[in-house]
């Protein structure tokens, strides 16, 4: 038992000391001897210490009169599953000298669990524990995916010990193995007068018979004993047809049969083929597949119909289109099924035909998580949606907020906290007002999340609640929680810290190269370390990590309302910088511990690597390494303090960045673009380069229509302009070369429309606006672009959840301009959306534009 209790301690504590061990190691022949009379030795390697353990017990237990032997085996095989899986995992590595992925040797990396569980059924096969060995070696097989192997070892299990408790489960598991499974998926939509292809998987079946049926779905997708069912969509066949034995006598006899050879190789895998349905005509069909016993069906439909479907918290609306062209479908059946709620699951239907401009609408009558499924016919033309929505909050949900605040950010245990909580709601045309009146939970909770302190407080009428609590002697330190809630939808509040502070004795600075380094070259950083009344720590203990992570080059272009936007965390402030340098952040690169010297100073030097395969485009350029010193240095006293600095390694001197204001332009305007410069400590930098235009065409290709020099003085900024002489998508590229002999670009994208634009990249559909943010009392003009003309597009203004207005624009030729005046509903910002039907596909976009609450801004001067 000894031997059995160690056997399965060891891996369990020092698995991750062996991983560490095998990271150093540097190529030596593993020692792979295992000898169960030998004498136990710590210096062992963590499996051939397991092994010999089990080895040993063999010995011990030479004839299996205890069963110890048999045991020995199965836990040995299960120790190496276990370790094969952990040490396959480790492996494979990047070869940084050799370049290229390696596979790392390890201790014992060809013993297989299986031959340890075979060595019962041979060499004990009357041992209680055989059936148990086969069973381990079948479900091994199997999940190596060893199929063939797997259903033969469950048969010897079933053959050679047919009492045991274990054939049950090899029973089922062959049965498993040797099932038969049809399945098969539409691979792609089917336009009318096309023939659908079908992605087949099957699994020990050689030959599959196909029937397909036409469908009348109506009579079967509105049947109010369906209909009303909350559970049955309009997509799922079981639930509509019945079985596919009951279905194929409602449909009476199939317009069309054909069979199909699988490719089946008899060894229990999964063969995927593909098969077409020899039908084209616009009709929904339902296909059945047949063999050896099992079956499956699909509903397909070829149809020129198309829904559009739009769900906000009052209601959801169709728009029923033709798929070819786009334009609205008037007079089609349509039905809109809203399911809601949980036990019971509530049904709301709506049934009516599509008016003049193609819409149909339902109000919602469920609650808010409510989802609504579409389907619509028109003869033999049929479109169907799936059961989608969305989470709808209520008065006091998504449309409300709790403002929070204490009166200090930081206390210590035992102090008294003051807060208020202001609680609003968007009401109809987007005001925000106090929530008067109302009870509301007041709970605060520390880091763990335990209550320690709640009180029920009405708000006044400002909509705010305020009081006062102690936090406990005992509390833990960390980020504590007030919280105000309705315990139903609303919920917010504010946080701050609990803390002991001391102050430190001493402090530390790591003084790293203001200037970016080049990769390649190596970095000279300073420690400092020096008490608070001026000594320095002289030889202090200092432990240094140096590691490698990213940092971006970006660089925002000033807008108005910047400050509005930022704490709002939204608009373009996406500049691309992400630094990623701090403790615990990237690659170690090197460590080491040196010592202060008697003015408290401590230096060190590690080499920057250098750079190898160059990206092909300029934007991965942008990306560069970060180099993070941290330092712990602890004093004679054992005091501990931390600092950190870093230093940027840049591939090209300076970055360039490039900025429009405006989101399109007309013909003949003259184009002002925005150059920055800067290098890579955001410092401005003067550069020289030039200004390149190429117009944007079909197929990814360009044309490059005018280039002119460009300069920036030593603000490194600098405005040019560029007639604008025709009309399309262009990419305005700045281009450069750096003093290290780099290429510097930067680019943009510039629209400039007419109604006619030519041939554009684009397809679909966008939305183009004149600016980046609007006023109230503002117009908006936006562009619609597509890529053909005639095109009908659904168009919508939406803000909180709502859809305040929509519309059907048609573009004669390729653009349109749409002035929109900017109200109070829009305030502070709402979405517009675009969505076209045409040629079979279903096009998309969605702006969105910013409306600062400038009328409810405070001018303190």
């Amino acid at each position: 038992d000894l031997y059995f209790d160690l056997a399965a301690y060891l891996p369990q504590i020092e698995i991750n000391e062996f991983i560490a061990l095998m990271d150093k190691h540097t190529g030596e022949k593993f020692d792979e001897a295992i000898d169960g009379k030998a004498d136990y030795s710590t210096g062992w390697s963590l499996p051939k210490k397991v092994l010999t353990l089990y080895a040993g017990i063999r010995v011990l237990d030479s004839d299996n009169g205890n069963g110890d032997a048999a045991r020995s085996y199965l836990a040995e095989g299960l120790f190496l599953r276990s370790y094969r899986n952990r040490m396959d995992n480790w492996a494979p590595k990047y070869d940084d000298k050799r370049k290229e992925n390696v596979v790392r040797p390890y201790p014992f990396d060809s013993l297989d669990p299986i031959n340890s569980w075979r060595r019962v059924v041979i060499e004990l096969p009357k041992s209680s524990l055989a059936p148990q060995a086969l069973m381990l070696i079948a479900q091994d097989q199997q999940a190596k995916d060893q199929l063939v192997k797997s259903a033969a070892t469950w048969r010897e299990l079933i053959t050679k010990y047919p009492k045991s408790k274990l054939v049950s489960d090899a029973r089922q598991a062959l049965q498993e193995i040797e099932g038969k499974q049809v399945s098969f998926y539409l691979k792609d939509p089917t336009r009318p007068g096309q023939k659908p292809k079908l992605t087949v998987s099957s699994r020990n079946i050689k030959d599959l018979q196909f029937a397909v049926y036409k469908v009348k779905l109506e009579d079967f997708l509105v049947d109010k004993s369906r209909l009303n069912k909350p559970d049955v969509t309009f997509t799922e066949f079981s639930d509509n047809f019945g079985t596919i034995a009951e279905a194929t006598r409602k449909f009476g006899a199939p317009v069309a049969k054909w069979s199909a050879k699988t490719g089946d190789k008899s060894d229990y895998q999964g063969v995927n083929f593909e098969t077409e349905v020899p039908v084209s005509q616009v009709a929904a069909y339902a296909v059945v597949a047949s063999g050896n016993g099992a079956r499956f069906a699909q509903l397909i439909l070829i149809s020129d119909l198309a829904l559009l479907k739009k769900t906000d918290k009052s209601g959801s609306f169709v728009f029923v289109a033709d798929a070819k062209t786009g334009a609205a479908v008037q007079g089609a059946n349509v039905v809109l099924k809203e399911v809601w709620a949980y036990n019971p699951r509530r049904v709301d239907v709506s049934q009516g035909q599509s008016n003049d401009a193609g819409f149909f609408d339902k109000k919602r009558v469920g609650d808010n998580g409510s989802s609504v499924a579409a389907f619509a016919w028109v003869g033999d033309r049929y479109a169907i949606t799936g059961q989608q929505g969305g989470y709808w909050y209520g008065n006091y949900g998504a449309e409300s907020r709790v403002l929070g605040t204490t009166d200090r950010p930081v206390y210590r245990p035992g102090q008294s906290v003051n807060f208020r909580q202001i609680v609003t709601a968007r009401g109809e045309g987007g005001d925000w007002k106090p929530v008067m009146g109302r009870d509301f939970i007041v709970r605060a909770t520390n880091p763990k999340g335990e209550k320690f302190w709640e009180k029920t407080l009405k708000t006044n009428e400002f909509g705010s609640v305020s009081g006062e609590f102690t936090i406990p002697d005992t509390a833990p330190l960390g980020q504590f929680s007030v919280n105000l809630t309705d315990e139903k939808e609303l919920n917010g509040g504010t946080q701050f810290r609990v803390e002991e502070y001391k102050r430190p004795e001493f402090e530390v600075t790591v003084t790293a190269p203001q200037e970016a380094k080049r990769p390649g070259e190596t970095v000279a950083a300073r420690i400092n370390a020096k008490y608070y009344f001026g000594a320095p720590v002289p030889n202090a203990k200092v432990k240094y990590t140096v590691r490698k992570s990213t940092w971006w080059a970006g660089y925002r272009f000033p807008t108005p309302y910047d400050w509005l936007y930022a704490s709002w965390g939204v608009g373009q402030f996406d500049n691309g910088r992400r630094n990623i340098g701090g403790e615990g952040s990237g690659k170690i690169v090197k460590e080491g511990e040196v010592t202060t010297d008697a003015q408290g100073f401590a230096e060190l030097t590690f080499l920057t690597e250098a750079l190898e395969n160059e990206p092909t485009d300029w934007w991965s350029r942008y990306s560069n390494p970060l180099y993070t010193i941290e330092a712990e240095v602890t004093d004679q006293s054992r005091r501990t303090i931390e600092a950190q600095g870093s230093v940027k390694v840049a591939r090209q001197p300076y970055f360039a960045f490039l900025n429009t204001q405006r989101g399109y332009f007309q013909t003949g305007d003259r184009v002002p673009i925005e150059l920055r410069t800067q290098d890579a400590n955001d410092q401005s930098v003067a550069a020289s380069g030039k200004m390149v235009v190429y117009k944007l065409l079909p197929g990814d290709k360009e044309e490059k229509v005018f280039e002119e020099a460009i300069s920036t003085d030593s603000s490194g900024r600098t405005f040019w302009n560029w007639e604008a002489k025709d009309s399309g998508q262009f990419r305005v590229e700045y281009q450069s070369r750096g003093t290290w002999g780099d290429e510097i670009k930067a680019q943009t994208e510039v629209w400039v429309v007419g109604d006619r634009i030519g041939a554009i990249r684009l397809r679909g559909v966008t939305i183009l606006l004149d600016k980046n943010s609007y006023e109230q009392g503002d117009t908006l003009k936006a562009r619609v672009i597509a890529d053909k003309p005639g095109a009908n597009i659904l168009f919508t203004q939406e803000a909180s959840g709502e859809i305040l207005r929509r519309d059907i624009i048609t573009i004669d030729a390729q653009s349109k301009e749409i002035s929109i005046p900017i109200e109070k509903k829009h305030v502070p910002n709402f979405f517009l959306a675009a969505a076209l039907v045409q040629d079979y596909e279903v096009y998309q976009a969605q702006a969105e534009v910013f409306v600062p609450p400038t009328r409810q801004l405070l001018d303190i001067k």
